[in-house]
């Protein structure tokens, strides 16, 4: 049953209103589909899986280096939550519920514990359908030494600017 949901947040999720239809649009939503795979073996945590390619990298440095990228699971899930109160206290002073699209995306490298994933499960599922999650098939180390410098680590990465997010889901099509 959960694999069914976590297939489920990929094949239902809305894309940003700038891929909504097009060419590019259709190219992602097919590609995060067919790239879907459990963050371990037998891990009933499935999320779309790519290689750390140049593209890749390319868009979170462009996020990083325009202040569109927050590093660590504690400190995007207090930038989640605070956006997330703002946008109810909205909707309750407007009386109207939006239409919630993918405006968050994280990056999460492959040498997480079992229960880091869990924590990183949940946090996806809290945000649905604003966030989408990205296992990128590298480890905390080799991300962060090629986006931040030498030494440097990174298991979680939150793109917190949906141009910033466009620029990335368009990176996994090149």
């Amino acid at each position: 049953m959960e694999m069914n949901i976590n297939r489920q947040i990929v094949s239902k999720a809305l894309l940003p209103k700038a891929l909504e239809t097009g060419e590019e649009g259709e190219a992602v939503h097919m590609i995060l589909n067919s790239h879907l795979n459990p963050v371990k073996p037998g891990s009933d945590f499935i999320l779309p899986t790519f290689g750390l390619s140049q593209a890749i990298l390319n868009a979170l440095y462009s996020a990083r280096r325009t202040n569109r990228l927050i590093q660590g699971l504690e400190e995007a899930d207090k930038k989640l939550e605070a956006e997330r109160a703002g946008i109810v206290q909205a909707d309750n002073k407007t009386g109207a519920s939006r239409n919630e699209r993918i405006s968050r995306l994280a990056v999460i490298a492959n040498d997480g514990s079992e229960r880091y994933y869990r924590e990183v499960k949940k946090l996806v599922k809290k945000n649905f359908p604003r966030m989408l999650a990205l296992y990128i098939d590298a480890t905390s180390y080799e991300l962060g030494e090629r986006l931040f410098g030498p030494g440097k680590r990174a298991l979680f990465l939150l793109v917190n600017h949906k141009d910033a997010v466009i620029n990335l889901l368009k990176s996994l099509i090149i």
